[in-house]
């Protein structure tokens, strides 16, 4: 882990989810220089009435910041105190400060890559950073390959433990539903079963036909990540045959 000079403080800004700004300050300030720019300000909004209302806008940083914009305009709503033109727009540019987060995200810089003295910017070099932690002074801007490659491994290592979850969760709902389907159907049969004493044997060979298609469907199903909420036809057919079974002629003949 790189260990920066104890003079490079870092950043108090702290942002709307709570996390504290991780860029270096810059010198003899308490903000980077990000932050000195960019600060959340305490805008007046005019309703239709005339009347005036005071909202606070964060820096678009985080998908919080966005959430606590959207809740304010919301509020503003509720109480007829923004028009809904103007509250439109506001949402679009929320909308798309939403979709740039991911983007900023991923060109965030490292540390060293931050300019902590404004007046020193002249003295960088090219393709290096404007500070090191390294005591030799200016380290490269880029990255090393092998760097690079463990972090983008690294990234997707992380994509990859994310879809087996939603994988495994998906499958657990898909498990449970199974098993719902075939209690349902065993008790089926066992009322089917216990209705006649002696069930017509074509009518149950009818009944079991009608299971093993279904459960061909389920199989089906898990193949095309449907949910199986959405097989209906099967039980209902199922049902239809049970209730016929129970009413059926007795005997071993068939349909």
């Amino acid at each position: 882990m790189a260990r920066y000079p104890v003079e490079i403080r870092r950043c108090r800004h702290i942002k709307t989810s709570g996390a504290q700004c991780g860029s270096p300050a810059l010198k003899n300030q308490t903000l980077c220089y990000y932050h000195s720019q960019s600060r959340p300000e305490r805008v007046k909004i005019k309703g239709a009435d005339g009347k005036t209302s005071e909202i606070l806008v964060p820096v678009f940083e985080d998908a919080s910041a966005i959430q606590m914009t959207v809740r304010q305009v919301a509020v503003l709503l509720l109480q007829d105190k923004i028009d809904n033109k103007k509250a439109g727009m506001l949402l679009y540019a929320l909308q798309i400060a939403s979709s740039n987060l991911k983007r900023t995200d991923e060109e965030k810089p490292r540390p060293a890559q931050v300019v902590v003295d404004v007046k020193k910017v002249a003295e960088t070099p090219v393709g290096m950073t404007p500070w090191s932690f390294d005591e030799s002074g200016h380290e490269p801007e880029q990255l090393p390959d092998a760097r690079v490659a463990r972090t983008k491994r690294e990234i997707l290592e992380e994509e990859e433990n994310e879809r087996r979850m939603e994988e495994q969760e998906w499958m657990s709902q898909q498990l449970e539903s199974i098993d719902r389907f075939m209690a349902n159907q065993a008790r089926n049969l066992e009322h089917c079963i216990s209705a006649q004493p002696e069930p017509s044997v074509g009518r149950m060979k009818f009944v079991l036909k009608l299971v093993k298609e279904s459960l061909e469907d389920v199989t089906v199903v898990n193949r095309k990540h449907i949910l199986l909420d959405a097989m209906s036809y099967p039980s209902k057919e199922i049902e239809e045959a049970l209730a016929e079974a129970r009413v059926g002629v007795v005997g071993a003949s068939g349909v």
